[in-house]
């Protein structure tokens, strides 16, 4: 193959496989989630019963399952934490572990729209989101825990997600879950004549067939010269 055939052909490859990876955008704000969503419902913890769900079965709210995985076990605990002056949220929350390889996952149905309230015990360390296509982000939560003071966070995906994961950094702090939406990323337009990966890599197998063609009646005019 020759040198410029290879400089066309391995970015369309790249192109090829790059365009199979998940589209993600992230909100920090509850509006601006709210005009790329549609169909989203809302989750609290109001109605379930305080007390500890660290098993693997965890806790299932309104159909929704969340499990709290603490190293080799499980930790999930719903408390209202009036702990004054640091926690007064005084409605029902989910906490998990705050050791490291812990996280609260909490199981989607295929969801390509999911919105978080966050927090964390003790207050203001960063949290750690991982999505089920691999995408991690951090996002700060508040200095002080309390009624209406958690870090909105939410994401839309062009691929269906099956999990979202929460959790602190290096075991700092143990991540607080207030409430949580799950729902729909709205379809945008769709942009004009992109290729798809497959048409890329049909145009990358002709430009290897072109270079072969090209590289045989050369070797077949030198041969005749």
């Amino acid at each position: 193959m020759s040198l410029n055939c290879t400089r066309v052909l391995f970015p369309l490859l790249l192109a090829a496989f790059a365009s199979n990876a998940a589209v993600i955008q992230t909100y920090s704000t509850q509006p601006a989630f709210a005009i790329v969503t549609t169909g989203v419902t809302n989750f609290d913890f109001g109605s379930t019963a305080l007390g500890s769900y660290g098993t693997s079965a965890g806790l299932t709210v309104a159909g929704v399952n969340i499990v709290g995985y603490y190293d080799a076990s499980y930790s999930l605990l719903v408390a209202t934490y009036v702990e004054s002056p640091h926690f007064s949220w005084g409605v029902p929350v989910l906490k998990g572990s705050n050791t490291l390889n812990s996280f609260i996952q909490i199981n989607l149905a295929a969801a390509t729209a999911v919105s978080l309230h966050l927090a964390t015990y003790w207050e203001g360390n960063p949290v750690q989101i991982t999505l089920s296509s691999g995408e991690t982000y951090t996002v700060n939560t508040p200095a002080t825990g309390g009624l209406g003071l958690a870090t909105f966070w939410g994401f839309t995906s062009d691929t269906p997600q099956s999990f979202v994961r929460i959790a602190t950094i290096g075991g700092a702090g143990s991540p607080v879950l207030v409430d949580f939406g799950i729902g729909t990323a709205s379809t945008p337009d769709p942009p004009a004549d992109t290729p798809e990966a497959m048409t890329m890599l049909m145009m990358g197998g002709g430009l290897l067939a072109l270079s072969g063609l090209k590289k045989i009646r050369f070797g077949n005019n030198a041969s005749a010269a």
